[in-house]
This record gives structure tokens, C-alpha cells and sequence, in this order.
């Protein structure tokens, strides 16, 4: 007798037509389920849920540099950039960086304590993270889906992402 496992759960030999469909079915839930969980909002105002529940932040700060990391789609940002974006008329100095590490700690701690730590990705001086595990509107929107979800606002809140919602409002009026 041969046995196959598929996530752990063995398939015995021989195989039906409704056995294999429900293991290709498991494997493709089972992939989604991680991104499902976490869900971002960056039209309108910025939001984070996971498990549809709204994800609180201690410091406004923390859910600023989510939202910029989320904005930079995966590209990897050096710590003095985002220093820069979050404190605009700051200048750099030991203090702004100590805070920076406080909003780092704060956002690894949020993600790891809901199981999503592995969203952030983090290297020596860079951060990002991962957009293959979370589900955005902004992302769906530059893939060519639910277009009419956006209504000419990105990240309100937020003063650096002007310029993208002044690209998206293009984009938008051209796909009309």
C-alpha cells in the first residue's frame, strides 16, 4: 500500500477523483488562510484588521510605519528613509533613532502576538515586509481588481501618501 501525505494527512492508495479534489482543495485553503487573516485598508483612512477584528497600536507612530511599509509594497526601506517619511521636519539624531527602534519592537511585538510576525521582514539597517501575506485594497486595485473600490482616497491620515493617491486619482480617471 503507498502512502502520500498532503499536509500531513495521508491519502492511501488507490486514490478517488473526490479524494484528490478535496486535498488540492485543503492545500489551496491552507495557503490562502495566513494572507485571509490579515487584511489592510489603505483606502480612505488606514486600517489593519486580522480576523476581521480592527488591530490596535499603542503609538500612532507603529501603525504609521505599518502603513508606509505597506505603501512601499514589499520594497525594502533603510532605516534612515523611514525616519525621514514618519518625522518630516525632524532632524536625525541619536533620540529619533531610539524611537525608531521603539516603533520596530512595537510592530514585531503586535505581529508576532496575532501570529502574523512573519509579515515583517527585517535586515541589517532595512525593514519591509511581505505583500504575498496580507489582502490590501491598494494591491488588488494595482493588480486590476476591485477598481471601484477606490473613491480618491489613500491613506488620509498620512501626509507622505499624497503623491500616491494623486497617481491612483490618474490611474482611477483613466480606467473609467
Amino acid at each position: 500500500m503507498n502512502i502520500i501525505a498532503v499536509d500531513d494527512d495521508p491519502l492511501l492508495k488507490p486514490f478517488s477523483a473526490k479524494v484528490i479534489r478535496e486535498a488540492i482543495e485543503h492545500l489551496q485553503t491552507e495557503g490562502s488562510a495566513s494572507k485571509n487573516r490579515l487584511r489592510v485598508q489603505t483606502f480612505g483612512n488606514f486600517e489593519i484588521f486580522i480576523d476581521n477584528k480592527l488591530l490596535k497600536f499603542d503609538r500612532l507612530k507603529t501603525k504609521e510605519l505599518f502603513a508606509y511599509l505597506v505603501s512601499r509594497k514589499g520594497a525594502m526601506c533603510n532605516n534612515n528613509e523611514i525616519t525621514a517619511v514618519l518625522w518630516e521636519n525632524k532632524e536625525d539624531s541619536l533620540s529619533l533613532q531610539t524611537q525608531y527602534r521603539k516603533l520596530v519592537a512595537d510592530l514585531t511585538e503586535k505581529l508576532d502576538e496575532a501570529g502574523m510576525g512573519d509579515v515583517l521582514i527585517k535586515e541589517r539597517g532595512h525593514l519591509a515586509i511581505d505583500p504575498d501575506k496580507i489582502s490590501c485594497d491598494f494591491y488588488d486595485f494595482c493588480a486590476g481588481l476591485n477598481v471601484n473600490n477606490y473613491m480618491g482616497e489613500f491613506m488620509n491620515q498620512y501626509s507622505w501618501a499624497e503623491l500616491t493617491n494623486t497617481y491612483l486619482n490618474q490611474i482611477f480617471s483613466t480606467k473609467k
